[in-house]
């Protein structure tokens, strides 16, 4: 469903403010159009004649002049107020000029019901149309003929009209005569505003009801479009009355649906309010369009013949649908109370100007007598349009505005949740494919490291029983250096085989390991040891490459000092100054010169695996007497890694 707009600022802010003062100027700019459109028409050398003769008479031809049936009046004329139920009747009209005119005149009727014949001293001028039959319909039409300079006369001018009406109806404005170069423009003007801007709102409301139509086809769920459409097309039918000149069926069959259309179009219009608002009434919705469909089928036949009842017939449907209008502006007010903001406001203020309009145009058509004085009556009927059909193209427009806003954000939302949707089923196909890859590798990884367990078991099992033999038989044999091989040897390999069971050891316990086994090898040797810890213990954990690394370059180191330095006492030294790691290993034997130290295979060895760390391996004396080695290495350098 259609959801109600809310709120975009509360009572009191500047901006709340600002909207009323503009809608207290749009109500004030409408009285000032209200009282403007009160002014006279009559400029120049235009001449407006208020007072004539009538004869109720219905012949095709001039009654004659001294038919004692003539009789006085004041224009304009309504039929139906003096009394007089006719389909026609003659207007007399004197116009005394002192000289006859040099140019072109024409004679203006803005207001007629239905079609009239103009006759100038005799001479048929023209006319409105068909005046037999099926009438032309000229009720919201006004009338212009030119009457050559020829044809008028110095002196008194005689002006005949025939009016065609209905019965019931037939309404006679005041006759303007002037210079058709000044009066032509002025009939210009009223026919633009009261015809051709009617059948432009009628295409622009017809076109309005297709598009939401044609968005309630698309969206069924949303019913307020299909009120809308419906809306916007009874209106437009409804304004077909007031330039549809021959209508294809009859002039009363045509009169009652334009009216039809007129109720119906409440109707809808309430109904999408209603989804507008954010407000369920289905039951009363219901009533009232049955309610208007048995108004419409009582009052049928009454239209469709001119029954002189007509007008107490479209009186009682067009009050019921002047009350809906009220109880539409009623409930904007409400809202805008509950939600105030700027368009709450503002469509608050256009149904107020809705229902002003709707009683100017009633007491436009339906004087009330007592209510208005005639000066005032005649003034509406000389000089004003009807503003309804001005207002509701802007209410319409405004409505349509708001809906397309709500269907475009819609569309917005529904496109950034497809974009999100979309983007979830990528990140999803590429976290599957992710997994997928990753399973596969560790797949491949677990058979890589069952495969590299079962031969390092194999090694230890074998290999490492052999070199634990050899150094047994070279310990026996009083030969230390090729026992501490062995057990060099058989040390790498018990390191090769435990830190590939693992992938981090902690920092502490690895050193703990290195300092054991430096002391069985430095006792064996018949050394001493000692062996310095940091002050401060680190958290820190060290992945298996590094501590294979770490271990064969301080055994290689210890290897060196037991075999080439002629010691009787190495110091090792492990702190961690900032974020870096360093090992010392200290000796008291021959030294070692670093000018004549040649690199052999063993420190290429130290120095690859201190590079491979990131560190680096240094060589020095060790004062007073001995040699230094000292390894540098950033903890970077020894990261928690998973062998691969």
């Amino acid at each position: 469903m259609l959801q109600s707009y809310s709120s975009e600022t509360l009572p009191g802010s500047g901006r709340s403010r600002l909207l009323l003062a503009l809608a207290v100027l749009a109500a004030g700019l409408f009285l000032l159009l209200f009282t403007l459109s009160l002014t006279r028409t009559e400029t120049g050398d235009v001449r407006e004649l208020r007072q004539a003769e009538f004869l109720a008479a219905d012949a095709a031809l001039p009654p004659a002049a001294d038919d004692p049936r003539w009789s006085a009046i004041e224009l304009p004329d309504l039929l139906w107020r003096r009394g007089v139920i006719a389909t026609g009747g003659w207007y007399r009209l004197r116009v005394r000029l002192e000289r006859q005119p040099e140019q072109l005149h024409g004679i203006y009727l803005f207001r007629l019901n239905m079609n009239a014949a103009i006759y100038l001293n005799g001479v048929y001028l023209g006319d409105g149309g068909k005046m037999s039959g099926r009438l032309t319909r000229n009720w919201n039409r006004p009338l212009y003929v030119t009457a050559p300079a020829a044809l008028w006369r110095s002196g008194e001018n005689e002006l005949l009209i025939h009016l065609k009406t209905y019965p019931g109806f037939g309404m006679f404005s005041p006759v303007q005569i002037g210079p058709d170069a000044q009066l032509k423009p002025v009939y210009l003007q009223r026919q633009f505003v009261q015809n051709e801007l009617s059948q432009t709102f009628t295409a622009l409301l017809g076109l309005v009801g297709l598009f939401f139509l044609g968005l309630w086809l698309l969206r069924r769920r949303d019913t307020a479009y299909l009120w809308f459409a419906l809306s916007s097309f009874c209106w437009a039918g409804f304004n077909t009355h007031l330039f549809v000149r021959d209508p294809p069926i009859q002039g009363g069959l045509f009169l009652w649906f334009a009216h039809t259309a007129l109720d119906f179009w409440m109707v809808f219009l309430v109904g999408f309010m209603h989804r507008f608002l954010g407000i369920a009434r289905a039951r009363f919705e219901k009533l009232l369009i049955a309610a208007q469909g048995v108004f419409a089928l009582a009052f049928l036949y009454p239209m469709a013949a001119y029954d002189t009842d007509f007008v107490s017939h479209a009186t009682t449907t067009h009050a019921v649908t002047f009350a809906l209008g009220i109880y539409l502006m009623v409930l904007s007010w409400q809202h805008w109370r509950k939600a105030p903001g700027g368009k709450s406001l503002a469509l608050a203020v256009v149904l107020t100007l809705f229902v002003l309009a709707g009683l100017h145009d009633w007491l436009m058509e339906n004087p009330i007598p007592g209510l208005l004085s005639w000066e005032t009556l005649v003034s509406l009927w000389s000089n004003q349009f009807h503003l309804l059909f001005f207002l509701v193209p802007v209410l319409v427009l405004f409505l349509s505005l708001h809906l397309v806003q709500r269907f475009v954000a819609a569309l917005d939302e529904t496109e950034r949740l497809n974009r999100e949707l979309e983007q979830r089923v990528a990140a999803a196909q590429k976290e599957l494919k992710r997994n997928y890859e990753a399973r596969h590798a560790l797949e491949m990884s677990q058979a890589a490291t069952t495969e590299r367990e079962r031969i390092y078991r194999d090694l230890h099992d074998d290999v490492g029983a052999k070199l634990l033999g050899l150094a047994i038989s070279a310990q026996r044999a009083n030969l230390p250096h090729q026992a501490d091989l062995a057990r060099s040897a058989l040390q790498d390999l018990r390191d090769v085989v435990s830190r590939s069971e693992q992938s981090a050891t902690p920092f502490g316990d690895l050193l703990a390991d290195l300092r054991a086994e430096t002391e069985q090898r430095v006792r064996v040797a018949g050394l001493e040891l000692t062996w310095q810890l940091p002050e401060q213990e680190r958290d820190l954990h060290i992945g298996a490459d590094a501590a294979l690394h770490l271990s064969r370059i301080l055994r290689e180191a210890v290897s060196n000092v037991l075999r080439h330095a002629a010691a009787s006492h190495i110091e090792i030294i492990t702190r961690f100054p900032h974020d870096r790691f360093v090992l010392e290993v200290r000796d008291n034997g021959a030294g070692c010169p670093v000018a004549s130290v040649r690199p052999h295979r063993g420190m290429t060895g130290m120095r690859a695996r201190a590079a491979a760390l990131g560190g680096q391996l240094t060589w020095g004396e060790n004062p007073p007497g001995g040699c230094k080695v000292m390894l540098e290495i950033p903890l970077r350098g020894v990261p928690p890694e998973t062998r691969g």
